[in-house]
This record gives structure tokens, C-alpha cells and sequence, in this order.
């Protein structure tokens, strides 16, 4: 027994479940990031640490919180605040180990990972305010983060000879934590919410709509005995209207499948072009405004029209009823 699938709906609630586990997801980063910090806080409490060391950690738990609330509100504004939290408490912890010692390799190292938590700040702040700029950058950087943190982890637990290289002390929960928390921030910026609204992606909606508004199906067609009307511009499907504007029209039916649109030519007094008007869309797949073709040529079964103002299209020619 045939099963017919409805594609639109299993469509819809694949994207509603994408959503769904996008949310899940963002309350279970804030809460990570919650946890992380608060018990850095807890820690540092103990250990007598730094103004710098609190702030940091500090961000990181009021960004979580920021990260739960926007979570199931606004996903780019979400990803703004998840970087730029990420950003800035690591710009105060980095910032924190340079400014408590005088070792060059330290500083070096430091610097490098202070640049790169500046750029997740500038980045998210563009995000948080719901435009999506830099996608390329954020990931790129993200990765290189998860790609140290990785490395530290196994220099600290399978290569320890090596650890004399490294100018710091690597606590591996920490870096486990951190990489996870930038591989999600990777994960959230291939999300389709991200790169459907990259400028990009706007850009190219805006160049599908303007093709939608002159494209004709690819497997449409017209008739001969409207071919042959279209091309000499005259015809039983030509008529008069000489209204001061318009010196003769004719209708005719552009067919796709079992779908079928009423389009309508017109010569304009004076004018040499035609104008060619989808008037009655109906359920068809055709959305048309009126252009202008400057040229119609007709050649191996196929009708083609040019326009001055970049208009292109073509259409079968099929054999069938007079109009």
C-alpha cells in the first residue's frame, strides 16, 4: 500500500523540532556557563584571586543568564550575547594573566588569545542587536580557540615532557569546558536562523525575488498559433484598442503541468517593444510583472524574448487549439 508523505508539513515540523532543540540547547549552554562560573567565583573566593579574575567569571554568569532568557525569544540576538560573553570574560581573564607576570612567552601567548576574545566582542555586538555580520570570522576565530583547547588538553594528559614548552598552567576541566562552549558557539553559527539572514543570504532573496517576478517555469509552454501571434504581432488573437495608449493587445494562456496562467501582450502607440503582463496568477507557480521585450526570436521549439532593460526568458512552443 502506497503511502503519500506530506513533504510541507514533515518540512515544518522538522524545522519546529530544529527549533525546539536550538532552545534546549541555548538554556543548556547558559546554564553551563552559570555553572563555570559560579564555581570559578567559589573558587577564587578561597584562593584570594585577582579584581580581574571575579569580573571575568562574573560576566560569565550574568551572560548566562542573558543567553536562558534570550534563548527562546531571539536565536541571533542569543548567539550575540553567547559571544560576547565568551569575548569579554576572556578578555578580563586573559588580561588578568598578563597583568601578573613579566614572563615574554606568557605575555606573547596572552596577547594572542586577548585579540581574538576582542573580536567575539565586536562581532556579538552586531549579533545582539539582530544583524548578522562576520559569520566567517566568528567561526574561524571559535576554531582556532577549540583547536587550542584541544591541544592543551593533550599536552597535559598524554604528553607531559611537553609541558615545560608551555608557558602557563593548564587546568584540563577548564579547557574541556571552554572548547565545548566554542564548538557550540560553531554549531550556533551554521544554524539556519544565522545563515538564512547573513547579508549574503539577504542579498540573494532579494535577487530570487526579482528573478521570481520575470521567470516563466522551465518546462512551460504556449502554443504555435500564439508563437506565431507574438511574433509578427499581428493575428486572430491580436485586438484593436487604440485608447491613446495602447494601440492592440491579445490574451493567451501560458500553461504549466495542469496549471495554467492568462498572460496579456500589448503594442503601446508609438512604442516598438511589446509588454507582456501575467494578469491572473490563480494557484499557478507564475508571479510576473509587466516587462518589456524588445526582441522575440523562435528557434528549435523554443520562443525567446530579450529585453533593453536585461529582461530574459524562454518558453516551449507546442503544438495544440488555437486560443
Amino acid at each position: 500500500m502506497r503511502t503519500n508523505i506530506d513533504w510541507e508539513t514533515t518540512m515544518a515540523n522538522t524545522d519546529r523540532a530544529f527549533d525546539i532543540i536550538a532552545i534546549v540547547v541555548g538554556i543548556i549552554l547558559g546554564l553551563a556557563m552559570i555553572g563555570q562560573g559560579a564555581y570559578k567565583l567559589y573558587n577564587g573566593i578561597n584562593d584570594g584571586a585577582d579584581p580581574l579574575f571575579y569580573i571575568g567569571h562574573t560576566i560569565t554568569v550574568l551572560g548566562g543568564i542573558s543567553v536562558i532568557i534570550l534563548s527562546p525569544m531571539n536565536r541571533i540576538k542569543m548567539t550575540g550575547a553567547y559571544a560576547m560573553t565568551l569575548g569579554m570574560s576572556r578578555f578580563c581573564l586573559r588580561w588578568n594573566d598578563i597583568c601578573a607576570t613579566s614572563d615574554p612567552r606568557v605575555i606573547f601567548v596572552e596577547l594572542i588569545f586577548v585579540v581574538l576574545a576582542a573580536n567575539f566582542v565586536r562581532v556579538g555586538i552586531y549579533y545582539a542587536r539582530g544583524k548578522v555580520v562576520s559569520q566567517l570570522s566568528m567561526t574561524i576565530t571559535a576554531s582556532i580557540l577549540v583547536g587550542t583547547d584541544i591541544l592543551l588538553i593533550v599536552v597535559d594528559q598524554y604528553a607531559e615532557e611537553l609541558l615545560r614548552f608551555v608557558p602557563f598552567g593548564i587546568d584540563s576541566n577548564f579547557y574541556v569546558m571552554n572548547a565545548l562552549m566554542y564548538a557550540a558557539l560553531i554549531g550556533l553559527l551554521d544554524t539556519k536562523i544565522i545563515r538564512e539572514n547573513t547579508e549574503l543570504a539577504k542579498h540573494a532573496k532579494v535577487l530570487d525575488r526579482v528573478r521570481s517576478a520575470y521567470a516563466l517555469g522551465e518546462d512551460s509552454y504556449i502554443t504555435e498559433e500564439t508563437a506565431k501571434c507574438l511574433l509578427e504581432r499581428s493575428g486572430p488573437l491580436w485586438k484593436d484598442v487604440n485608447d491613446g495608449t495602447v494601440r492592440s493587445e491579445m490574451a493567451f494562456t501560458i500553461i504549466h503541468h495542469e496549471l495554467e496562467a492568462s498572460a496579456i501582450a500589448q503594442v503601446w502607440e508609438g512604442k516598438d517593444p511589446i509588454y507582456l503582463t501575467i494578469v491572473d496568477e490563480g494557484d499557478s507557480v507564475f508571479n510576473a510583472n509587466r516587462f518589456r521585450i524588445d526582441d522575440l526570436t523562435e528557434s528549435d521549439g523554443m520562443l525567446f524574448g530579450y529585453g533593453k532593460d536585461g529582461t530574459r526568458f524562454k518558453i516551449i512552443v507546442k503544438a495544440g487549439d488555437e486560443e
